[in-house]
């Protein structure tokens, strides 16, 4: 998948667990909305996961150690640049 690609990924991960959260707000024993929430859970943090692996960190919280601060390398990902 490519940079731009995965990022989109991440987008819709992302708008779907804050669309479920949002529901789950007024429908808490909602089953099939837990099972939802869980499932769009992982795939967000799968993408994420392998966006920082392959690009860099999507924030500076997801910092992992390297031997140089990754943040500042690539353009940010709300840059133009970045989603091409």
């Amino acid at each position: 998948m490519s940079r731009s690609e995965l990022l989109r990924s991440i987008q819709i991960a992302d708008f779907a667990l804050v669309e479920a959260n949002l529901f789950l707000d007024s429908h808490p024993d909602d089953a099939n909305a837990l099972q939802y929430y869980g499932k769009y859970k992982a795939m967000l943090d799968s993408l994420t996961e392998e966006y920082v692996d392959k690009y860099g960190p999507l924030t500076a919280r997801q910092y992992k150690g390297w031997d140089h601060w990754k943040w500042i390398d690539n353009p940010y990902p709300w840059f133009p640049e970045a989603n091409r």
